[in-house]
């Protein structure tokens, strides 16, 4: 696409969004519906967190104090998926009215959003929307494309929402590398201070749906069905960063996040999907179960890439996935945490398919913190407890 075809676009969803702001004052609130933007109530939070330095794909951020120093608080991360929002108007409301009240309570010095977001009919529309309600908010974030968002590696579709998001000072995310799967391969270094890596968070383009293309590349039967996997050259490219950030750094714990998990997690749990009132999944003697909930099987990939075993070896401390929408779990397998993010949408099956009343349902953020010297802690924080 054209630079001046993409600003042509881009000025065109900005004047849609502006007339609608416009006809939403004027109206007191009434129009247009689809207005969350307006339609939730949000109030600035502010960051402490600065942007040190970007390259073609990391960004390097850190905790400062006010006199321009590294502080030494905890850095701590709201993460939330699949909230799947799409043609309810006063769901998508409620999703994003719960969402914002989290970062308001919590604070946060980054979010943390793996995939499967907005999938409306009017996306690019309301991804754009999405990014002014978090510059109005004043926080930095980052996300993942999860399968729903985009039917394609290299489509258009999803080259223009990243871009539109992208333009925006408080996204993080960034395209990556071109020769790489997907879009959004890309890495956030948290600097405890300027010679230290408090963490690296590596993000991942976990793809859609396999394809004979990928499967030819990396010599794998052709008749592989099902949920797509992390390439060889995503792993490749993750590791050299790791290198060399140890290599600059001295070390660089790092966690990784993406919309599908890996197979590993299926070796968290034993799961009954004949388990009487709802499905449910038994911790297995493999991990150390820490909390959480599985009532369906794991949507992985068929294809084990070795990207846990790479990453592990590298010394990655925690793997990050949504996608199943009623998993909520963090478990330690082979010394690394592997964690379900929570899930957050009302649009996409959850637990009401049960028939389990609201007061009991999952949606909610996954909070994380992290101490000055490493240390990092996971929590939940639900939605019904916010009605």
């Amino acid at each position: 696409m054209k630079p001046i075809e993409e600003a042509v676009r881009g000025a065109g969803i900005k004047a849609l969004i502006d007339m609608g702001c416009a006809v939403h004052k004027i109206s007191g609130g009434k129009y247009p519906k689809h207005l969350f933007l307006r339609n939730v109530e949000h109030s600035k939070i502010g960051t402490k967190v600065k942007v040190l330095k970007k390259t073609d794909d990391s960004a390097f951020i850190a905790k400062m104090n006010d006199d321009g120093t590294f502080s030494d608080e905890d850095f701590t991360v709201v993460l939330a998926t699949d909230l799947h929002v799409d043609r309810d108007n006063n769901l998508i409301n409620k999703c994003f009215s719960m969402l914002v009240k989290h970062l308001e309570d919590v604070k946060p010095d980054l979010l943390i959003l793996t995939g499967d977001i907005i999938v409306t009919d009017f996306q690019q529309i309301d991804c754009v929307q999405f990014a002014r309600l978090m510059e109005e908010l004043g926080i930095y974030w980052a996300f993942v494309f999860g399968n729903h968002e985009a039917r394609a590696e290299k489509e258009f579709h999803k080259f223009f929402m990243l871009k539109n998001l992208t333009r925006y000072e408080h996204c993080l995310s960034q395209f990556g590398p071109s020769d790489l799967f997907g879009y959004g391969n890309f890495l956030v270094n948290i600097m405890k201070d300027e010679k230290t890596v408090l963490k690296s968070f590596a993000f991942f383009d976990s793809g859609r749906d396999v394809s004979e293309e990928h499967l030819k590349e990396h010599n794998l039967p052709l008749d592989i069905k099902g949920y797509d996997f992390i390439k060889k050259g995503q792993i490749d490219w993750y590791l050299n960063h790791i290198a060399q950030l140890k290599k600059e750094y001295g070390e660089a714990k790092s966690m990784l996040f993406m919309h599908i998990p890996i197979p590993e997690y299926k070796e968290v749990m034993d799961f009954d999907a004949n388990a009487k009132p709802i499905p449910t999944g038994v911790p297995t003697d493999k991990v150390e179960f820490i909390f959480g909930e599985m009532h369906e099987g794991v949507g992985c990939s068929a294809v084990n890439s070795g990207l846990f075993d790479a990453a592990r070896e590298a010394g990655a401390e925690a793997f990050f996935a949504g996608h199943d929408h009623i998993n909520n779990f963090d478990a330690i397998y082979k010394g690394v945490h592997l964690v379900y993010v929570q899930f957050g949408g009302y649009e996409q099956y959850h637990l009401d398919k049960f028939g389990v009343p609201e007061s009991e349902w999952m949606q909610g953020v996954t909070i994380m913190n992290i101490k000055n010297n490493g240390e990092f802690s996971f929590d939940r924080r639900y939605n019904r407890d916010l009605l």
